[in-house]
């Protein structure tokens, strides 16, 4: 074998070894899609309700954060363990900024409730997250549903 037949021979080699690692990273993600794709059964994990307490955090009205427990009580641990709050069986409501200090407000004008930006078709109440979305040079609020209705807004489903 000659110098030009060995060199043919290298290069045909190193291209069936290429060839070869392709080929299996090519079928290493048809397999790993293939995976995903595929359905799992679901896996039950009980019914707890008896053993552990359901808290319901139901509304956030004027900053209050309103809700109940089912159970025999729960501590709501906040900013790692800085601060515990012990809640008790039936309904609660909790100041939101006590939970929540970095909560952002609306500053608004006396008695407005709600907001609306003059460039959108909805209006917001002002403690949720699509009134803080609004620019602040865009914000129109309103007192009341109502107004903001009759203004041509419409509420923005959740």
């Amino acid at each position: 074998m000659n110098k030009r037949e060995k060199a043919l021979a290298w290069i045909q080699l190193i291209s069936l070894l290429l060839a070869a690692m392709v080929a299996g990273i090519l079928m290493g993600i048809a397999y790993e899609q293939w995976q995903l794709t595929k359905t799992r059964e679901p896996i039950e994990i009980g019914d707890f309700s008896d053993e552990i307490s359901l808290l319901h955090f139901d509304t956030i009205e004027n900053g209050i954060l309103k809700g109940r427990l089912e159970g025999e009580g729960a501590r709501v641990v906040v900013r790692d363990a800085a601060e515990v709050y012990s809640i008790f069986p039936g309904e609660f409501s909790v100041p939101v900024t006590e939970i929540l200090p970095l909560l952002k407000t609306i500053p608004s004008p006396e008695g407005m409730a709600f907001v609306a930006s003059k460039n959108g078709k909805y209006f917001y109440p002002l403690d949720s997250v699509g009134a803080a979305s609004i620019s602040v040079r865009n914000r129109i609020f309103f007192s009341n549903q109502e107004s903001a209705k009759k203004a041509g807004f419409v509420q923005k489903k959740k």
